[in-house]
């Protein structure tokens, strides 16, 4: 089945956002922060998938250096 796509008007068309009611200009910016939320997750999400490893090993040289520079010992692990 071949779906067709949809005319073009060539027209500008405006929304109503000054005609909404309280309650449904709300629910559109609940709407709206909720995919905002979710976007801004899904970002971090990749963005730990992908540079997660490469920030940690960079973290942990940085404090290793740090430490060395300082002449601390590294903290006793945690039992």
């Amino acid at each position: 089945m071949t779906r067709s796509k949809p005319s073009i008007t060539g027209t500008t068309h405006t929304l109503p956002f000054d005609k909404l009611s309280p309650r449904d200009s709300e629910r559109l910016r609940a709407q709206q922060r909720e995919a905002q939320r979710q976007a801004e997750h899904l970002f971090q999400t990749l963005l730990h998938q992908t540079f997660g490893a490469i920030v940690a090993s960079l973290s942990s040289r940085a404090i290793l250096v740090i430490r060395s520079k300082l002449g601390s010992k590294p903290a006793p692990p945690k039992s």
